[in-house]
């Protein structure tokens, strides 16, 4: 009978070696069992495979970059919930050679994350951002030699989720902005601050709900999602 097993990609394939001697772990009787499994949740989990790409980017690296991660990653790295992120956008000014570039690519490829899995998208602009400007920045000690890594305050980061969804209706992005970062905010406040209420997230945040009126109001209208 046929078994399966959960490659270092987190693909389910069948498994050729015998039981007990698969060189990828578990090795579990169906498909289904594979894919509802604990294993295939942590090796599909978006934080593992950033942290395995980052882990083989280091190894290539012929220099120290410097990483600040802001956006998604850092609300997966704060929750540790399965929020879907495509990439870790780091916000700093040193740019990439062509070669890292293109290695970075490559790992994208190999992990099954996207080209621009790793992006400094401001390094080459004169953007300038007064939150990210003047954040605080939590260091992360992932064991590397040639990235130094770094993830924005939760604080900073709650207020720039604020920010973002602080926008007038007629705006392009005011249904996905009132999606995706209301529930950045209510996953943050939730699993990290423990409120649990709208009530006591506008007591104990006041001077962002003050600050950013659209957002106190966008996160009023989904208290039944919080």
């Amino acid at each position: 009978m046929r078994k399966f097993h959960i490659n270092n990609r987190g693909e389910v394939n069948p498994c050729s070696a015998k039981d007990g001697d698969c060189p990828f772990g578990s090795v579990f009787s169906t498909y289904d069992e594979a894919i509802f499994s604990p294993e295939y949740k942590k090796k599909n989990s978006n934080v593992v495979k950033f942290e395995s790409a980052l882990r083989k980017l280091d190894s290539k690296l012929k220099r120290v970059i410097e990483v600040r991660a802001i956006g998604g990653f850092a609300v997966l790295h704060y929750t540790q919930t399965d929020r879907f992120s495509r990439e870790i956008d780091s916000y700093v000014k040193n740019e990439f050679t062509n070669e890292e570039e293109k290695i970075i690519e490559q790992i994208g490829i190999e992990f099954q994350l996207d080209n621009s899995w790793l992006n400094n998208r401001w390094a080459a602009s004169s953007f300038s951002d007064d939150i990210f400007d003047n954040a605080k920045w939590e260091k992360i000690d992932y064991g590397f030699k040639n990235i130094d890594f770094y993830v924005v305050s939760i604080e900073d980061l709650l207020e720039s989720k604020f920010r973002a969804c602080n926008i007038d209706e007629s705006d392009e992005d005011y249904v996905f902005r009132g999606s995706r970062d209301i529930q950045d905010i209510f996953a943050i406040t939730k699993n990290v601050m423990k409120i649990v209420t709208i009530k006591d997230m506008k007591n104990k945040l006041k001077t962002l709900f003050d600050k950013y009126p659209i957002t106190a109001r966008l996160l009023q209208d989904n208290e039944h999602a919080f």
